[in-house]
């Protein structure tokens, strides 16, 4: 995916397309890298792939493509420019860097040629087949479209696409594979080979937007998300400027944990209609979920600008300044949504902001305000404190580690005594907050062994406030066993979490 020009899209996404025109010539089994792709989620589901892990690394493309018993990884980024379309190309061995094919390239001046290589060497005959289509890079034009009525049809573009790389392909670096193209109709195919449909044809009531919807809810309820998200695609084709599709869309996508497909589909819904506002903040909560504050700060302001005034705001705005590192404004914006009425989310969400300020006090008052609170309710604001709690970690331990020679040297030095005091105040605002913090029942094992590891650290601080009082060598030596005990967990405390959220992920 290239990234957007002034809020638009260039991508044509065809990944579906794609598989469908494979799935045609029958000489491999696609896998799309998408939820709606039955295969792919599955191994979401059991915890091989990562469900953050939107956008991942060739190198981790072709590891999990290895897992799931591929051979091949095909990458392709289609961007739509000035009423053109520049497809480009990757066909990967899962056990190489190398493309062993490449289809199109950008020139120097951003010049496109759609270009076809194999094993890096030019294919002369499909070059010279694909130039003398389409041109030669010098023409204004240059490019696999496909107009109707002077614009651009991107769906039939993207058909067109998809049917031409694979005929290349099948006629060259798949050409050892069985061609077994599936035959559809009223006489099923002659042959002990015959292919047979696993399920039946899905009716999709696209024609019908809201019959549509009602149909995607029902298949959600019976928990068939990725028929939902097709049926609601189709309609979307059908009727591309009516919001209600899209936005049950966005919704289902970001139950699904599809976060960044769900912002772009609560975007365009927002957009078609002014009565779609809210899907502002669909789209900041999926952002916050992608940790991607300055979008998410974007999507807020965009809600804002259109007169939106709640407490799920003022919560999401909370969450943007907490990523972002201003805590203090955190505070202000989840105190304005309590002012709107008591949320345990925004509760929480103040107690973290509190508790990197160094305020422990405050994290006991919010955190002894939810009383009964479902943990379950608040997980994702857990999982948030939990990585931002990280690197307010390190920079207390690499304090509590520096200070005990410094005070050998200089025991009552006032900046020595000011940093001791300040880690100590750090030191129990983290461990008030893990004391009283909602935590999910998936997470009980880590947090216990977190919880353990903070109280050691408040040990070692005080232990070091202990020492500057008296004068005690003993004290400071102790303070530097509890830090190393302290230490000596959090490397495990952290692959635990990282165990629990992949069981979660797949259950």
């Amino acid at each position: 995916m290239v990234p957007k020009e002034n809020d638009v899209d260039l991508n044509l996404r065809m990944d579906s397309i794609l598989a469908a025109a494979f799935d045609e010539v029958g000489q491999i089994d696609p896998i799309v890298w998408s939820n709606t792709d039955p295969v792919f989620r599955r191994a979401t589901e059991s915890g091989l792939i990562p469900r953050m892990l939107d956008v991942p690394t060739d190198h981790e493309l072709r590891g999990i493509a290895r897992k799931l018993g591929c051979q091949g990884v095909f990458v392709f980024t289609v961007v739509k420019r000035e009423g053109q379309v520049w497809p480009i190309a990757n066909l990967y061995r899962v056990t190489s860097g190398r493309p062993m094919w490449q289809f199109g390239e950008l020139r120097t001046g951003q010049r496109y040629e759609p270009v076809v290589r194999v094993d890096g060497k030019v294919d002369e005959e499909k070059t010279k087949q694909l130039l003398e289509q389409y041109g030669d890079g010098s023409l204004a034009r240059t490019s696999l479209l496909i107009e109707v009525n002077g614009r651009p049809d991107w769906n039939m573009t993207a058909k067109s696409l998809a049917n031409t790389w694979v005929a290349i392909l099948r006629d060259g670096v798949l050409s050892p594979l069985e061609v077994r193209p599936r035959i559809e109709g009223d006489l099923p195919p002659q042959g002990d080979d015959r292919i047979l449909p696993t399920q039946p044809r899905l009716e999709i009531l696209s024609d019908n937007p809201q019959a549509a919807i009602a149909r995607a809810e029902k298949l959600e309820s019976d928990g068939d998300p990725d028929l939902a998200v097709l049926v609601l695609q189709d309609a979307i084709d059908v009727a591309p400027f009516d919001p209600l599709p899209r936005a049950k869309l966005a919704e289902l996508l970001f139950r699904q944990g599809a976060y960044r497909h769900s912002a772009e589909e609560a975007i365009r819904a927002a957009r078609l209609s002014p009565e779609q506002n809210a899907l502002w903040l669909l789209a900041a909560k999926s952002y916050v979920a992608l940790r991607e504050s300055e979008l998410a700060r974007e999507a807020v302001n965009n809600a804002l600008a259109r007169g939106i005034q709640s407490s799920s705001l003022y919560d999401l705005l909370g969450d943007v300044y907490l990523l972002s590192g201003d805590w203090t404004r955190a505070v202000e914006s989840y105190s304005r949504s309590l002012g709107m009425g008591p949320r345990p989310k925004a509760l929480v969400g103040r107690a973290i902001a509190f508790a990197l300020l160094g305020r422990p006090e405050e994290v006991r008052s919010d955190l002894g305000a939810l009383l009964d609170s479902n943990p379950e309710a608040v997980s994702d604001v857990y999982e948030l404190a939990v990585e931002l709690l990280e690197p307010m970690t390190e920079s207390i331990v690499a304090e509590l580690r520096e200070l005990p020679p410094l005070l050998r040297l200089q025991p009552r030095y006032p900046g020595h005594i000011t940093r001791a005091h300040k880690a100590n105040l750090q030191a129990l605002s983290l461990a008030a907050l893990l004391e009283q913090l909602p935590v999910p029942n998936r997470y009980s094992s880590s947090h216990n062994g977190r919880l353990l590891a903070h109280k050691l650290l408040v040990q070692c601080s005080s232990e070091l406030l202990d020492s500057i009082q008296s004068g005690s060598k003993d004290a400071l030596d102790e303070s530097v066993i509890s830090l190393s005990e302290s230490t000596r967990l959090f490397p495990e405390v952290r692959k635990l979490y990282q165990f629990e959220r992949r069981q979660s992920a797949g259950s």
